[in-house]
Order: C-alpha cells, then structure tokens, then sequence
C-alpha cells in the first residue's frame, strides 16, 4: 500500500476543525503535534502553531493535497503550511525511532516502541507499541489523559470488561489488560491499518488471549461493559453518543476524550441532556478528558 502523508500547519484553536477537514477529505485518523509532542526534525513547527498530520492511500500527492485544502477552505480553517508527500512504512519506522522514547505517562503504566524497552517501573507495567501509521503512541495528550484515567479507574473499581472505540494502535486496549487480571477488553477500529497494527500490539505484550479485536462498528455492538473509552475526536464522540451510552453498563463509566477545549462545552451538553452525570475530568495542553455515568447510579 502506498501512503500519502499530510501536514497541515494550524493555530492551536483550529486543530478540531482541521482534524475533522482531514476526516472529511478522507482520512480515517489525525495525528495531532504541538510543542510538547513530537516534531517533525526536517520540517520543525514555527511557535505559536500546532500541526495536524493524516495518511492517506492510493492517490497523488497533488490530488490529496488540493482536496485536503477545498475541504479545509470550506470550513473556514486557516492553513499556515502544508506538505503532501509520499510515506512509507520504513520511512515512518527511521524517523520514529529519533523521537519515540520511553515515557512514564501515569502512575503505573510507562509506554516504550520496541526498540527501547526499559524495566518496568515499580508496581507498574510496560505498554510496548509500534503504531505504524495507526494513531496512538503515548505522547499525545489526548492518549496520555485516557491512559491516566484508565488506570485510575481500573485501581479504583472492579472492573470485568471494557470496550476500546476507535483503538488505533491498541494502546489503551493493551494499557487495560497489563494493568488488571481479570479486565476482558474488546476493540475495534473501522482503519484497516490500526487492526492491523492494534493486532501485532496485542501479540507483542502478550494480551492477544484477553483482548479481542471485533469486525464490526459500534452501533452493531451487543450488551454492556464496566469501562466504554472513545479517544476520537468531539464531532465523532457527539455522533456516537447514544450508542456510547447504550454500550456502558448501568454501574459502568464512560470515558470520553480526544475534545479539544472549544468543543468541551458542546459535548458537555450532549452528554448530559441524554441524561448522563459528569463524575470526573481532567484538562491537559488543551485537551479534555471526561468521565460519566449513568445518572443517579454508583459503580459497586
């Protein structure tokens, strides 16, 4: 498979709008930079702007980049820079392997690429991932704040089953099955790629007998698990909202991230006019991380 790679250079507020404009022209996931995550050495961000990065297949550079720019000029996002070039599997793996380092990123769980594997830290567990062109290293905010909640969630309460939205590379899904025995986790992604990978993932921490990739989409999903997580972006949480809720158990917690601040307030609404009860959130470089469940209920 051919990939096409683009960049497109934004201000901070306008990266929901960009993501969803990478969406719309045809990319099945964002990767989003800013300063505190990884760069691009070749082409470094300028200060002040934060960079939304999306694969596409099968198609000219030009073509991708000329579509990419009409959607985003449609929905009023202003571009400050933009590249479309040809990726490769090989390419992705020699850059990465620059910027993709160890890191702690809550109190039990530290993600490394493969190339690196460090001890794990005390009481705690390694989540190696190599996510290839599926989104989700640990270094973002947006997957750093679900893994701090997953962790936190699953310390705190008993929980059987959880259901990862949108798994991308798998790293949630793998965080959930190191950090508890007898947490069964089923994931599922529509990305051709991110199954593939989330697969390999699962085989390379050993998880693969207790998480579960399903071929299916959410709204086919039956029955009901202690832990949803949806770490996608806010347009996506609002109009899977009523099946993310079908899907969480009546004692269970619905973990909700990927929303960016100025569309925090739209999903809190959302949310809670289909009757949901805020329980936590946490804010981090921008980003948002809410907790629900279902009203008047309390996990046992």
């Amino acid at each position: 498979m051919s990939w096409i790679r683009v960049a497109l250079d934004i201000v901070p507020e306008a990266v929901d709008l960009a993501s969803t404009a990478l969406c719309e022209a045809g990319a099945s996931g964002v990767e989003v930079q800013d300063a505190e995550t990884l760069g691009d050495a070749e082409r470094p961000l300028v200060a002040g702007l934060a960079r939304a990065i999306a694969y596409f297949g099968g198609e000219p550079p030009e073509d991708v980049r000329t579509r990419v720019l009409e959607v985003a000029a449609s929905m009023g996002v202003e571009v400050h820079g933009v590249e479309a070039a040809p990726f490769t599997d090989e390419s992705w793996k020699t850059n990465w392997k620059q910027y993709f380092k160890p890191a702690r990123v809550s109190a039990r769980v530290q993600v490394a690429p493969p190339w690196e594997v460090p001890e794990a830290p005390e009481g705690g567990v390694n989540v190696v991932i190599e996510p290839g062109l599926a989104f989700g290293t640990g270094t973002h905010a947006t997957t750093r704040l679900s893994l701090r909640r997953i962790d936190g969630l699953l310390a705190a309460h008993p929980m059987a089953s959880m259901l990862d939205v949108g798994c991308g590379s798998g790293i949630l899904s793998v965080a959930a099955a190191l950090l508890s025995d007898t947490v069964a986790v089923d994931a599922f992604d529509i990305d051709p790629e991110a199954k593939a990978m989330s697969l390999e993932n699962f085989a390379r921490n050993g998880v693969e007998g207790r998480v579960r990739l399903l071929e299916t989409t959410l709204d086919r999903v039956e029955g009901t698990y202690d832990l949803v997580v949806a770490n996608i972006l806010a347009h996506i949480l609002l109009l899977l909202a009523d099946d993310l809720i079908r899907t969480t158990s009546p004692h269970g917690r619905l973990l909700l991230c990927g929303i960016g601040d100025k569309a925090v307030d739209e999903v809190l609404a959302g949310f809670s006019a289909r009757g949901m009860t805020l329980e936590d959130r946490e804010e981090m470089d921008g980003w948002t991380a809410l907790i629900w469940r279902h009203a008047a209920e309390e996990l046992g």
